[in-house]
């Protein structure tokens, strides 16, 4: 693979510096660094062979699971996993009740004192990743980056309540069926605002004029069927040309959007002249904005729809009826299991599974062994417990793997050192809004610029091995020189000083929004090797190398006395520097 290493971009190369910030990566090599791991020029410590796999579950296989299925997890957690086995910690988690209620959350606010608009959706998203149902948690935030609704926009600015609905509905009907989860994202009001179906009116004869098909468009090619044609292993299917053959055509995006128009706040007037509720605005009532959106008559299209395969004659339905049509041609449209299905694997265990992968998950979403089509929870269990997933051997494959995007690093470090914040409508302190978003994670929940996410699911980096083998990595997308030192400009003071603070007044300069618990890790900064081997199980799932070992002890070390007198704390600091270099290595980047 030394052809990799030479062919890398101009100036990626590694830098380290000497003192108190040893091993800090500038540039583009942090990037780079984590192809080079996924392309096998990093070695990992051994992994377990088949024949351990197959006995009793070992901590660290464990720990790899729960790396795939959690944000983080305890020690206490390891030992569930050991002692119930995989899929039964699956049902368990499932059978947990939600944790934390998006719309409960908000209905608290003071509306005087507090913004209700729609950024205080970010901070709830982020209490509700250091709940206990973590794989609810996980699988919300997987599928709000496939049905992806956001706050970024203004069109969505009014509909706070709607929002945090939203993250409801991703929660509960998301894992139901299929079906059920297509139908309640189509009526939420803030979805219907961000893609323009909410008052989408009808066609109009007189006028000529015709619905918007923003949404018609959308939920077919990114929320249900996408572009092409596939086999059930995710392959393309072709014509005798060999050509790619599209899911659907102009037409068919006309007719979706006819048979979706009609669509309003639930009791909306035609001839609401004190605009309480008309057809034209969000409700007053507090109330409706957090249900979902009915269709009426009066701006409903009346005409014949015709859409894949299927034909609704003119005058002949109505605005429910004409929904169950569409949801229940694109719930049972054969594309579903593969394309949602390999997105889901890309979020939860490899950005490239193998055709057989998705094969077998395909068939579960098909059927889950009870004639149920499109059960999420059998799908994900599927897709947790498949051998591709389990095998303790992909971790040497170079193929294999994923890399960590920001919101999941940070949440691991919230659940790890078991983040805490004084109000459940506070933000942990997270910057959020746009002038820091650029200046932090770089990411917030519910907040990517368009529909199509932050990133795409076959996005291949360009002038890399991965690109010359045809291989994807969705989050390189996001990954830039500018990303990668401010996200590491963003964590490494919340390290130093166990949390973050806000400004709120002169008289309260540095309010604390988070606190971290070290208690379990600071005595441990006296005996390195045991500390290091306790960040590898936390962080790493045992998967830490004894180059990354070294560079972790060589940090701790290089921080002095005289340092630690402006930070509060030497053995604090020595910690955090480890974290710092752990957190900023290819080794931890790339999830296996």
């Amino acid at each position: 693979m030394l052809s990799l290493v030479l062919s890398m971009r101009a100036g990626a190369g590694m830098i380290m510096t000497a003192g108190p910030i040893s091993f800090v990566i500038r540039g583009l090599t942090r990037a780079f660094l984590a192809f080079a791991l996924s392309c096998g020029i990093v070695a990992l410590a051994s992994a377990p062979s088949a024949a351990q796999a197959q006995s009793a579950i070992s901590a660290q296989d464990a720990e790899r699971f729960l790396q795939q299925a959690t944000f983080g997890y305890s020690d206490a957690d390891v030992a569930l996993v050991q002692s119930i086995g995989y899929s039964a910690w699956i049902d368990q988690q499932f059978a947990m009740p939600v944790q934390y209620s998006h719309l409960d959350a908000f209905n608290r606010l003071n509306p005087a004192v507090e913004n209700s608009n729609n950024t205080i959706i970010h901070p709830g998203m982020w209490i509700g990743f250091t709940k206990d149902d973590q794989l609810r948690q996980r699988y919300f935030f997987a599928m709000s980056q496939i049905m992806v609704n956001s706050s970024y926009t203004d069109s969505t600015y009014n509909y706070g309540r709607s929002l945090a609905r939203y993250v409801d509905i991703l929660q509960t009907t998301g894992l139901t069926t299929f079906r059920n989860l297509l139908t309640q994202v189509t009526l939420n009001p803030s979805m219907g605002a961000f893609l323009s179906n909410l008052y989408n009116r009808g066609d109009d004869p007189v006028t000529g004029t015709q619905p918007d098909q923003n949404f018609a468009r959308e939920v077919m090619q990114l929320f249900s069927i996408g572009l092409w044609q596939l086999n059930p292993d995710g392959s393309r299917k072709l014509n005798a040309k060999g050509q790619p053959i599209p899911t659907y055509t102009q037409a068919d995006v006309v007719g979706v959007s006819k048979a979706l128009t009609g669509f309003a706040f639930k009791g909306a007037s035609k001839d609401d002249w004190d605009y309480t509720n008309c057809f034209c605005q969000p409700p007053s009532d507090p109330a409706i904005q957090g249900k979902a959106m009915e269709g009426t008559d009066w701006y409903h299209s009346w005409s014949e729809k015709r859409f894949l395969g299927v034909t609704i004659k003119a005058g002949s339905s109505s605005p429910a009826a004409d929904l169950k049509v569409v949801m229940d041609r694109l719930a049972k449209h054969p594309n579903v299991g593969p394309f949602i299905g390999r997105q889901l694997i890309q979020r939860f265990v490899t950005s490239n599974p193998s055709p057989a992968y998705i094969a077998r998950v395909s068939a579960v979403f098909a059927n889950d062994g009870a004639n149920v089509r499109g059960n999420m929870k059998a799908v994900m269990k599927a897709i947790l417990l498949d051998p591709e997933a389990r095998d303790p051997a992909k971790v040497s494959d170079p193929t294999f793997g994923r890399i960590r995007e920001p919101i999941q690093r940070y949440a691991q470090i919230m659940r790890v050192f078991h983040a805490k914040t004084g109000v459940d409508s506070d933000d942990f302190g997270i910057p959020t809004w746009e002038g820091y978003r650029r200046r932090g994670l770089g990411q917030a929940p519910l907040h990517a610029h368009t529909v199509f996410n932050f990133y795409y699911p076959d996005f291949k980096p360009a002038g890399t091995e991965l690109f010359r083998r045809n291989l994807v990595s969705p989050e390189m997308q996001i990954t830039t020189p500018a990303s990668i030192g401010d996200i590491d400009d963003f964590i490494w003071p919340t390290l130093v000083f166990g949390g973050l603070t806000k400004y709120v007044s002169e008289a309260q300069p540095a309010a604390p929004t988070m606190t971290f618990d070290y208690s379990e890790w600071l005595p441990l900064v006296r005996a390195p090797a045991v500390l290091i081997e306790k960040m590898n199980q936390r962080f790493m799932a045992g998967q830490m190398s004894a180059t990354l070992k070294r560079q972790l002890r060589d940090s701790m070390a290089a921080v002095t006395d005289d340092w630690a007198q402006t930070s509060g704390g030497l053995n604090q600091l020595k910690f955090a520097q480890a974290m710092r270099v752990l957190l900023a290595s290819a080794e931890y980047v790339v999830q296996k």
